[in-house]
């Protein structure tokens, strides 16, 4: 990634903490695309896309006020793993086609 070595900069961190922003992306969409799809047919497509919208909108915000390095990563994984839910929350293709 690029960005890694200008957050690596910005923080003052060596490249190997640095990777945890990515591995936070991979663990949270791992471990919770699986209860997003249960929680989609339990409550509904709609609700979850307002929820999951509002805490995308909530941690991008917190990623960009982030001053510390365990602020960044944390806000990053609640962000992506809001991504996790875009499986669930849109419409089968059979009803788009």
């Amino acid at each position: 990634n690029v960005s890694l070595s200008a957050i690596a900069n910005a923080f003052d961190r060596d490249m190997n903490s640095v990777q945890w922003v990515l591995h936070a992306y991979i663990i949270c969409v791992c471990s919770l695309s699986t209860m997003f799809g249960k929680l989609g047919d339990r409550l509904g497509c709609g609700k979850l896309f307002k929820v999951g919208l509002g805490i995308f909108g909530g941690s991008s915000f917190w990623i960009s006020r982030c001053h510390s390095f365990g602020g960044l990563v944390t806000a990053r994984c609640g962000m992506e793993g809001v991504v996790s839910l875009s499986p669930s929350t849109s419409p089968p293709i059979s009803l788009i086609i």
